[in-house]
C-alpha cells in the first residue's frame, strides 16, 4: 500500500489481536481513517478503513465492552466530542455521546473490573480546565469530580494496577513553563490528587503508558526549537524520574 499521511498525531491500540491506527486524512475533508498492522510478520500495514466521520483534531482509541471505541471532537464550530465504535474493525457505528466538547483532542482509558471507559479532555472555553467524564454501558455517561488542574493541550489518560485501579492524567501545564504535570485518582475519577511529576517540559501533548505497580512511562516533545522525541519513566508511582536516553 503507498504511504499514509495524517494530518494530525494518530492513535494506536491493540484490538481483536491486531493493532489498530486511527488518523485524520491529510486533507481538507479530515476524515477519520483507520488502518490495520497486519501480515505474517506483524509489519505490513493493510489499506486504511474510512470511517464515516471527520474530526478536527485527533481521535483517540480504547477498546472496551468488547468493541473498538474512537472518541474525537465534531470537524464544525460546536467542538462536541463524538464517539463511535466498530466490533469488526471495518464498519463503525455512531455512540452515544456524552453531553461535552473540548477545546483538543480527547484522551480514553478503560477499567476491565468493574467495566469503565474514561474519557479525559480540554474545557472548550478560557479556562483550559481538564475534565473527566465516564460510562460503564456506554450510554450513560457522568461527569466526574474535576481533577482542578488546567492544560494548554490534550492529555494522555492511562490506568494502571498497582494494585488496584488507578487512573492517571499526564498533562501540560496551562502557563509559558509547558511543565510536564501528572495527576492521579485511586478511586475512579471521584477525587484526585497531584503526583510528583518528572522535571520536564514539552511543547506539546504527551503520550503515556501505565504498566502497574507504580511503573509509568512518559513521551513528550522538547520545548524548545529543536522538537526533540524524548522520554522519561518511573517505576515507583511517581517518586523518582528517569530521562530515557534520546529517541533515535
Amino acid at each position: 500500500m503507498s504511504a499514509e499521511q495524517s494530518k494530525f498525531a494518530p492513535a494506536l491500540t491493540a484490538y481483536d489481536g491486531e493493532v489498530r491506527a486511527a488518523f485524520v486524512a491529510n486533507n481538507d475533508s479530515n476524515t477519520l481513517l483507520v488502518a490495520e498492522l497486519s501480515g505474517a510478520d506483524g509489519r505490513g500495514w493493510a489499506p486504511h478503513t474510512v470511517v464515516n466521520e471527520s474530526s478536527k483534531c485527533a481521535p483517540a482509541l480504547a477498546e472496551f465492552d468488547g468493541k473498538l471505541w474512537m472518541a474525537f471532537v465534531a470537524n464544525n464550530d460546536s467542538n462536541t466530542l463524538l464517539l463511535t465504535s466498530t466490533r469488526d474493525g471495518v464498519h463503525w457505528t455512531r455512540e452515544k455521546p456524552p453531553n461535552e466538547s473540548s477545546k483538543c483532542s480527547p484522551a480514553l482509558a478503560v477499567n476491565t473490573f468493574p467495566p469503565r471507559l474514561y474519557m479525559a479532555f480540554v474545557a472548550n472555553n478560557d479556562s483550559n480546565d481538564l475534565l473527566v467524564t465516564s460510562t460503564d454501558d456506554g450510554v450513560t455517561w457522568t461527569r466526574g469530580a474535576a481533577p482542578n488542574e488546567s492544560s494548554k493541550c490534550a492529555p494522555a489518560l492511562f490506568g494502571s494496577n498497582d494494585p488496584g485501579f488507578r487512573l492517571y492524567m499526564a498533562f501540560v501545564a496551562n502557563n509559558d513553563t509547558n511543565t510536564l504535570l501528572i495527576t492521579e485518582s485511586i478511586d475512579g475519577g471521584v477525587s484526585w490528587g497531584r503526583r510528583n511529576p518528572p522535571n520536564e517540559s514539552s511543547k506539546d501533548a504527551p503520550t503515556a503508558v501505565g504498566l502497574g505497580g507504580g511503573g509509568i512511562r512518559l513521551a513528550f516533545v522538547a520545548n524548545n526549537d529543536t522538537n526533540t522525541l524524548l522520554a522519561c519513566y518511573t517505576d515507583d508511582g511517581g517518586i523518582t524520574w528517569t530521562r530515557v536516553p534520546q529517541l533515535i
